[in-house]
């Protein structure tokens, strides 16, 4: 696709590939795509409201790892645009 040897500009044409690539654009001739496996590992996820942790599951977890905290969210399923 591209040919990078380290550096700045290999860091900036990955991540808008991968931008690219998250919004279901074309990329390099091929039609990239979202995965529902994918999709799942990434955003299945809750966040604690107090230090920001993630865990994993499809249940609400009952307090967080790291500080006990017992109020959590969704992890956003719509990806925030410019971040």
């Amino acid at each position: 696709m591209f040919e990078c040897f380290g550096g700045r500009q290999c860091g900036k044409m990955l991540g808008i590939v991968h931008e690219a690539v998250m919004k279901g654009m074309q990329v390099g001739g091929l039609m990239a795509q979202r995965h529902p496996v994918a999709e799942a590992r990434l955003l299945k996820k809750w966040i604690c409201m107090k230090c920001s942790a993630t865990h994993r599951g499809n249940k609400k977890p009952r307090a967080c790892r790291k500080c006990s905290y017992k109020n959590f969210r969704p992890k956003s399923a719509e990806r925030r645009q410019g971040a």
